[in-house]
């Protein structure tokens, strides 16, 4: 608390009052600016909010019109005390300068002074693992559910592959974590245990090799998209640039990643869990005196109070609810914007490669690689079958334990998904006769996995969430198989759905059977 007042003192012109520093209410009002403090004790309550005019900062001057509201809370229970700060900006319409998403400084304050926890202290100082017990430590980190915050990855780049001079791990990690304390857990990962992370994290969602991954909170490899969690690759953040800057390289690099992790955490709802901000507060103090009163108390002016604080609460969250509705009309925007471009790419990549088709004589596909083993499939499809196959994250967990024994088969099979299969579904020329001759080559069969009633007995075995964890359930109505025996050694299956909207193949479980009441 005198850690908050010492700051908030240097914002405003008068004198934080005696009973302040001694954890009571107060509040105090200037021309244009306002700092008021709300204790309810026997709650374990404190909060304070100030409203201020622009400022110049950062090199940037103050807009005319544009006022800030910065909300601290603090809320004790036991032995624990819980932190939250939050920032609003409201401008009149003349003030349309673009808002610059920036940290409070009493985050630091705060850190320095009492530390900083999202489940690992939140120092401003990297956390170098140093062992195979840090990288599980990490694994926890990622995967833990209760987690708040981005956890940002550095790792240690092939000097010799990129051929340029750059820092031992690209970045500046210390830069990094200093400027994103409060806003995400940044870790060094050092090449030697590079290994050990993909180990356990698996290669579609590992890091390696100079590039930076954010792993953002929720965390879950069965639904989420590989680019919910970005991954920029080291000879990218080399290159980088930034539209309106000059400079190119690591320096624009770090204000695009600080500036995502801002814009994250402005645009994410947040449970605030036991902790109140002003409005809610007043509601609270105002509940609590009007239960604490006796006999002969003003008991209109108790309800009178407590109206007046819903009434307050009210306002706010009504202004939250427009702020809101405008990030999602916003995203709602973009969405449409990429699902276009989207379309656009996957037109311009099946034109390239009839045309190459055509000079070739033959079908490009052909010349594609296979591996020997299912590490690398995800990266294979991404690199050789984009725009006409997907998988869904679900199929990590499948190709983790894959045992059956012709791993050929199983590219062959999604080159024949990416190919044939899916000139049957857009309607090509003789493409239902060559499906059917490719089908007899490779001695699979393709048919109906399991009727959607017999699915939905089954739980969530037979969908998936598309294109997103948020999205609607698909049903994975289709398989491809081989093998009638259930030793998933010998006997292979492939689900998937066909998407209309994207044009592509989904699958969503490979290569054993999926459980059913047969089985």
């Amino acid at each position: 608390m005198t850690c908050i007042l010492s700051w908030a003192k240097q914002k405003v012109p008068g004198i934080v009052p005696a009973e302040g520093w001694n954890g009571e209410g107060f509040a105090l009002t200037w021309p244009g600016q306002k700092l008021e403090c709300i204790a309810v004790p026997s709650r374990g309550l404190w909060t304070l909010r100030l409203e201020h005019p622009d400022v110049p900062f950062g090199g940037r001057a103050a807009v005319p019109g544009r006022t800030w509201t910065t909300d601290i809370a603090l809320a004790r229970s036991d032995e624990v005390l819980e932190f939250g700060v939050r920032a609003f900006c409201a401008s009149l319409p003349y003030g349309d300068a673009e808002v610059a998403l920036t940290r409070p400084r009493i985050v630091v304050d705060l850190s320095r002074e009492t530390g900083l926890a999202d489940l690992r202290p939140l120092s401003g100082t990297p956390w170098l693992l140093q062992s195979v017990t840090d990288v599980e430590a990490l694994f926890d980190l990622v995967h833990d559910p209760v987690r708040r915050l981005p956890v940002v990855v550095l790792t240690q780049p092939d000097r010799k592959r990129i051929n340029v001079e750059v820092s031992e791990y690209v970045l500046d990690p210390d830069d990094i974590a200093k400027k994103t304390l409060g806003l995400a857990h940044v870790v060094q990962l050092p090449w030697d245990l590079g290994y050990k992370w993909t180990e356990l994290i698996g290669k579609p969602w590992s890091v390696y090799l100079g590039a930076v991954r954010s792993y953002m909170p929720g965390f879950n490899t069965n639904h989420d998209a590989l680019s919910a969690h970005p991954s920029v690759f080291a000879e990218r953040i080399i290159f980088w640039r930034q539209p309106g800057d000059e400079r190119i390289g690591e320096g624009p690099f770090s204000d695009f990643l600080l500036d995502k992790l801002s814009q994250f955490a402005a645009s994410r709802r947040i449970d605030w869990g036991t902790l109140v901000f002003a409005a809610e507060a007043r509601t609270v103090q105002a509940e609590m005196a009007r239960q604490e009163a006796k006999d002969g108390a003003d008991w209109k002016q108790l309800y009178q109070a407590e109206i007046t604080g819903l009434r307050a609460k009210i306002v706010e969250l009504q202004g939250e609810v427009e702020e809101y509705c405008e990030i999602s009309d916003q995203a709602d925007k973009e969405r449409d914007q990429y699902k276009g471009e989207n379309r656009n790419l996957r037109f311009q990549l099946d034109s390239l490669r009839a045309r190459l088709a055509e000079k070739l004589g033959s079908d490009p596909d052909e010349e594609i690689s296979i591996p020997d083993n299912y590490e690398d499939l995800p990266d294979w499809v991404e690199t050789h079958l984009a725009g006409r196959v997907v998988l869904h994250p679900r199929t990590s967990r499948g190709l983790k334990k894959a045992a059956f024994e012709r791993v050929e088969l199983v590219y062959r099979s999604l080159l024949l998904l990416a190919s044939e299969y899916r000139g049957v579904r857009m309607g090509m020329a003789d493409a239902s006769s060559r499906f059917e001759h490719r089908l007899q080559e490779l001695g699979l069969r393709c048919g109906g996995s399991i009727t959607e009633e017999r699915a939905g007995e089954e739980g969530d075995t037979y969908f998936v969430r598309f294109p997103t964890n948020s999205g609607p359930k698909r049903f994975l109505e289709w398989h491809l198989r081989q093998g009638v025996t259930r030793d998933d050694r010998y006997c292979m299956a492939i689900y998937f759905f066909w998407d209309e909207e994207t044009q592509q193949v989904v699958v969503g479980w490979m290569p054993s059977h999926l459980d059913n009441r047969m089985t």
